[in-house]
């Protein structure tokens, strides 16, 4: 029985569970001899051109009003509290943004994680014989697989379902069927105990479930999605022993497995999967302090890691390799059962394996990841009206800001027209010195001396060089 095992949670700092799992799809370094092909070269002209257009994107952003905060004093001038109700949404859409970027990164981050729990599935696995019965009893999911040699019918039953939890009600539309969890359903017939060893054997049954779809979906007809599995077939002796055997599936590709006794002594733990493992060393070499100073790719090994690499260090790229020799898969679950016509029926035989489910938060923001798909032409609409929605916003407070600052100048004007012309007018004239270089350079800064003034800093020294080594006099 697997033991159930809780993934650690803390907080790594900028290196994340997605990160590690993204090291096992890149490798890291090219393999020795891989060859590359040299990219065409690009025309000057298309080079020119693109440049062009990035420059046109550049300068049409940059004249875009991104200010989106109403200027003080316009709740003064509007009526009713247009702008009071303005700022609380203001100040929800900061907060809603907040929200949703951390739950953005937390559902990514989760997607990629893959957690899952351990779960009970009970199976029944029953048999029964059908020669008193004159109609055909099959159901429409029967699986019939020939007509062979034989004086009895029977049909065996193998069912599951998982059992609820606490939390969980017991009828749930949503919940994955039996074959879900499972790529292969095999059942064998054993040779009697007392057989020659030339008897034939009935050839073994299998199911196996489907490819998915170049979309990732798996079928969803009664032969591939099935709580329950019938299989119809002659039996040729009174009583036949079977072994019924259940290969796992994992719709994440990642092998789950038992880990080595060096591995499981690093990681406390006896199964866990490529990307736990690898996430438990680098937990493990963080406490330890077993990085290398200068070279963080790399690690120190102790005596507990070099019994799992087999060196003095290691690095982090190549880690997930000698993980993987560390960890075997796991064996198919093997049910025996005895096949034995009786009347009335024999009770079925019941089994409890453990499953991995996926996690109730994978499943709940798997909804949002597939509304929020850029290639949905829905969702893409409703991103451009918002979007445009924005500019709008921007545009309005910009054309505020121009009433505004127009409704100050004016009051100011009514109120001292003289003083205030004055003031403009001197206002102007030092803007319009230092846009033509006429400044005279008569502000205080300039007129100070000493060994903390403006002339003993380092830009003047170097700007007095600069000025003695030209070559032409001014």
């Amino acid at each position: 029985m697997a033991t159930r095992h809780t993934r650690n949670k803390t907080s790594l700092g900028s290196i994340t569970y997605a990160d590690l799992a993204n090291t096992f799809q890149r490798p890291g370094l090219p393999p020795v001899g891989a060859q590359y092909q040299l990219g065409q070269p690009v025309a000057p002209q298309r080079v020119s051109q693109d440049e062009s257009a990035r420059a046109a994107i550049y300068k049409r952003l940059s004249i875009v009003p991104t200010d989106r905060e109403i200027p003080d004093g316009v709740a003064d001038l509007v009526v009713g509290d247009v702008v009071e109700r303005y700022q609380s949404l203001r100040e929800l859409e900061k907060k809603l943004d907040a929200v949703l970027i951390n739950k953005r990164l937390a559902a990514k981050d989760s997607s990629q994680r893959y957690e899952r729990r351990l779960r009970t599935m009970r199976v029944w696995i029953s048999c029964q014989s059908l020669d008193k019965d004159n109609g055909d009893t099959r159901m429409e999911d029967t699986f019939d697989f020939g007509d062979e040699s034989g004086d009895r019918s029977y049909k065996m039953q193998i069912q599951g379902r998982l059992l609820p939890e606490d939390d969980e009600e017991a009828e749930s539309k949503d919940k994955q069927k039996f074959s879900h969890y499972f790529q292969t359903i095999t059942v064998t017939f054993n040779p009697p105990q007392h057989a020659l060893p030339n008897a034939t054997v009935p050839a073994p049954i299998q199911w196996k479930r489907p490819t998915p779809t170049q979309e990732g979906q798996f079928p969803t007809s009664p032969n591939a999605n099935f709580d329950c599995l019938d299989i119809e077939r002659k039996l040729e002796e009174g009583v036949q022993s079977v072994t019924v055997k259940l290969e796992r599936a994992d719709p994440n590709g990642r092998v789950r497995g038992k880990l080595s006794p060096a591995l499981a002594r690093v990681l406390d733990r006896q199964y866990e999967d490529q990307s736990g493992a690898m996430m438990g060393i680098y937990n493990y070499v963080r406490l330890k302090g077993l990085e290398q100073e200068g070279q963080p790719q790399y690690f120190r090994c102790d005596e507990a890691l070099k019994a799992v690499f087999g060196q003095d260090s290691m690095h982090f790229t190549y880690a997930p390799e000698k993980i993987m020799e560390n960890i075997t898969p796991l064996p198919d679950i093997s049910l025996p059962f005895t096949i034995r016509l009786s009347n009335p029926p024999a009770p079925p035989t019941i089994y409890d394996i453990p499953v991995l489910v996926d996690d109730p938060l994978d499943v709940f923001t798997s909804y949002f990841r597939s509304a929020t798909n850029p290639r949905d032409q829905n969702f893409v609409k409703r991103l451009e009206t918002i979007a445009q929605l924005d500019k709008d916003i921007a545009l309005a407070i910009q054309g505020m800001y121009a009433s505004k600052a127009k409704i100050d100048f004016l009051n100011q004007l009514a109120k001292e027209p003289v003083g205030f012309m004055k003031k403009w007018v001197s206002s102007q004239q030092a803007d319009e010195a230092v846009i033509l270089a006429e400044e005279n350079a008569k502000g205080p800064e300039w007129s100070r001396g000493g060994q903390e003034s403006l002339w003993a800093s380092q830009g003047a020294k170097e700007s007095v060089g600069l000025l003695l080594a030209r070559t032409k006099p001014l």
